[in-house]
Formats: C-alpha cells, sequence, structure tokens
C-alpha cells in the first residue's frame, strides 16, 4: 500500500520576518518586501536572524544563508512537535528526521569572499572559517549538526525550482520508507554577482519596486529575486495521526519532466509540463480538468517540478504547483 504523504509542520525565514506568522500575515493582506537593490529590484531581509538556543560562539562562524536555515529549520520542528521549545535534540526514542535541502545561491557569497583574498593576498590569507561555507551542501550540514538530524541529508540544486524539488524528494523518501519524517525545503541569499548578471542579461526588473506587477502579471518585465529560507515536515499520515501531529495538508502526488532550451528562457511546446502534470496527477488519480494550477512562468517553463498537495479537511482544496 503506497503511503499518504502529510505536511505537520513548517518554518519560515523571509523579507517579512521571521515565522510562518508574519509570512501568512503578509500574504493574507497583501503587502509586498520589494525594494531598490543592486542594479535592480529585491526582496531582501531587512532584520538579522535570531540565534535562538544556539549558542553565540556557534551562531557567529555561520554563512547566512546557514543562519537562516538552521532558523526556519528550527521552527518547522517545534511547530510538527519534533522538538522541545528549548532547542532540545530529537529524542532517541523519536525516528531520525532526514533532511533535503533545495538551494540555488547557498555558497556562492562565501566562495566569493573567499576567492577574492586568495587571488589578491595567495591562500595564506584565505580564511579557514569561511571554506566549509563555500559549498552548496554546508546548511544542510548544519542543519544536521545543530538541531539533531541524524537520519539521510540530500542537497538538491534546480534553479529556481529547488524548494519545491526537495519536498517532491522529501516525499518520495517517505513513501518508499527510507524515512519516518524529513524536513524539506530551501534557503537562498541575494548575491551582488547574480544581480549584475541578470540585469546585463535584462532578466530582472529595473523599474519603481511599487509597479512591480508580482509573478502572474501580464505586463511583468523580468522577475524580482528574493531570499530567505522556509522549511516544512513531511511524514506519513500514520505517522502524524500516532504522533497526534494535525496534518496541514497532504502532498498527494509529484512529478519531474525535463526538455532543451535556451539558458535563459524556456521551449516554446508545453508538452514537457503537461507530462508533468499527468504523471503528478496520476499518483493521485484526479481529473486535471477537476484541478487549477499556479505558475510563476508561461506553461513552457522547463524543467518543470509540480507538486500537487491537498488540504485535510473534509472539503479538500486542490491545489497544485508548477516550478521552472
Amino acid at each position: 500500500m503506497t503511503l499518504r504523504v502529510v505536511i505537520t509542520g513548517g518554518g519560515a525565514v523571509g523579507p517579512f520576518g521571521a515565522g510562518v506568522g508574519a509570512l501568512v500575515e503578509a500574504v493574507a493582506t497583501g503587502r509586498t518586501a520589494i525594494e531598490r537593490s543592486g542594479r535592480g529590484c529585491a526582496a531582501r531581509l531587512r532584520d538579522g536572524v535570531d540565534a535562538g538556543p544556539i549558542r553565540a560562539n556557534v551562531w557567529r562562524r555561520l554563512d547566512r544563508c546557514s543562519r537562516m536555515a538552521v532558523a526556519a529549520a528550527r521552527e518547522a520542528l517545534e511547530d510538527a512537535r519534533l522538538r522541545a521549545p528549548a532547542g532540545v535534540p530529537v529524542a532517541r526514542d523519536q525516528a531520525a528526521p532526514a533532511l533535503v535541502f533545495g538551494t540555488m545561491s547557498s555558497g556562492v557569497e562565501t566562495l566569493r569572499a573567499f576567492l577574492a583574498t586568495t587571488f589578491a593576498e595567495g591562500p595564506e590569507g584565505a580564511s579557514p572559517m569561511l571554506f566549509p561555507f563555500t559549498v552548496p551542501n554546508s546548511p544542510a550540514s548544519q542543519c544536521s549538526i545543530l538541531l539533531g538530524l541524524r537520519g539521510p541529508n540530500l542537497t538538491i540544486s534546480e534553479m529556481e525550482a529547488s524548494g519545491l524539488a526537495a519536498i517532491a524528494t522529501a516525499a518520495g523518501l517517505v513513501r518508499a520508507g527510507v524515512c519516518d519524517v524529513a524536513l524539506a525545503g530551501g534557503a537562498d541569499e541575494w548575491v551582488g554577482e547574480y544581480d549584475r548578471a541578470w540585469a546585463r542579461l535584462r532578466l530582472t526588473h529595473r523599474g519603481d519596486p511599487a509597479a512591480f506587477p508580482g509573478p502572474f502579471g501580464r505586463g511583468r518585465r523580468g522577475f524580482v529575486p528574493g531570499e530567505g529560507a522556509y522549511f516544512v515536515v513531511v511524514e506519513s499520515l500514520e505517522g502524524a495521526a500516532r504522533r497526534g501531529a494535525p496534518a496541514w495538508a497532504e502532498v498527494a502526488g509529484e512529478a519531474m519532466t525535463h526538455a532543451p532550451g535556451p539558458a535563459h528562457g524556456w521551449p516554446a511546446e508545453p508538452g514537457a509540463m503537461a507530462d508533468a502534470i499527468g504523471l503528478a496527477l496520476s499518483q493521485w488519480r484526479r481529473d486535471p480538468s477537476a484541478t487549477a494550477s499556479s505558475r510563476p512562468w508561461p506553461v513552457s517553463s522547463i524543467p518543470t517540478r509540480t507538486s500537487i498537495s491537498t488540504s485535510s479537511s473534509e472539503r479538500p482544496a486542490a491545489v497544485p504547483c508548477v516550478r521552472s
């Protein structure tokens, strides 16, 4: 029997502040976090990241992306009742949660600083404290070390789809019986080099931040990069019931397809996206005509990660999401 996978907790650190509550409030009221940044616009963190129960000397050595990831992951675990509020590691008699982390930019800013010093002053001048954070999987490693996550640890990098790909992968691990519980999500930070490259390629919105029509606007000319960390806890419906953890939603199906396309564009044919949607719906055994989709790119966006979620109420709401 295929296990049903549900979401039982969430954590967020982003431009609207720390906590899922701050994110929900901002979305519900229609507030924007977009401001002028570099050569364009961006939605960046306005405040520092709270260390919580992490010791100051440990927190100080972490890079920015790792701090965001640890803070959001800690909230998600506590929300799912997998951690004590004081930050005590998961008890030995509980299943060791897996961690699937998605990122596009983690490690880039630290790598830039490390290489700049190396080229200017030689290897002897580069700080050894920076080196562990020059790779994309360093936030995942720090989350495991500081939060006591002893299960499988994976890092996925699929551009903007990285976070959603992590959730889809985590759901697959739970269904396959690799782990009982998985923490899934991602973290990214604004990187000046990326901002300048995107601006030269005219890929980002460079006008008035207040005039940005939104990710779904017909008049949109370029995207707006953001930064932050967002995680959810996924586990089997049966496991959540045994723990007495309420389910936020069900991850009913996910799929991935690829198709060739230009470096900074998408193929004209929507076949790959249609295939991904069909594969995800086949897991759910749902008629495509009975669903609505949410997508920030045209239907030809490739590669495509599709994740279908339904609420756990008596009248479930279909919430398909397509990322590319």
